[in-house]
């Protein structure tokens, strides 16, 4: 029942759809399916929202069909100045998507870290911009990366460091 439990459209069905054939609320269903009652409650109350035709089985959201989000006409600027970055072989992370964001989309600055990370999820997967998106490896505290290193230079180095810290801590026990 956390957060992170994120059903599919089709799972989220199946998961009414027995509710109403057995007759549990909303409380009883969510008991039985491991989901919150409230969560259970809203997808009985907007269940015309996931039976929709348009929904797709396979998305983890029941979006109205057919609505665009109200950052769209923000969005393709952000698209630009990403692709521009990685033309000029500069490494563009989760966290540049936000800053550009920031100063590009009214009132998106003061969001929640949150929000804003959720709408840089679906932002990267609505533009198919995950190959230019580097992943930011956590620093093993033995050196700062180096930012102009190409990513999967970077990635691999951090990866040889990270096992040569762990085969020192074995060596030592």
């Amino acid at each position: 029942m956390s957060s992170s439990d994120q059903r599919t459209n089709a799972e989220k069905i199946e998961i009414v759809l027995a509710c109403e054939r057995n007759g549990w609320d909303a409380t009883e269903g969510g008991h039985r399916h491991g989901v919150a009652r409230t969560t259970l409650l809203g997808w009985m109350t907007n269940k015309h929202k996931l039976f929709s035709s348009q929904a797709d089985p396979s998305a983890k959201r029941a979006a109205p069909p057919g609505m665009a989000p109200p950052t769209l006409q923000y969005e393709a600027g952000i698209v630009e100045r990403i692709k521009a970055k990685v033309a000029n072989d500069q490494v563009v992370c989760r966290d540049d998507v936000v800053a550009d964001a920031s100063s590009t989309i009214p009132g998106f600055a003061e969001r929640k870290p949150a929000a804003q990370s959720s709408w840089t999820t679906r932002f990267i997967g609505r533009h198919n911009l995950s190959t230019f998106i580097s992943r930011r490896l956590q620093n093993t505290g033995t050196a700062a990366p180096n930012v102009n290193e190409p990513p999967n230079k970077r990635h691999k180095r951090q990866l040889s460091t990270l096992a040569e810290n762990r085969s020192l801590q074995s060596s030592r026990l």
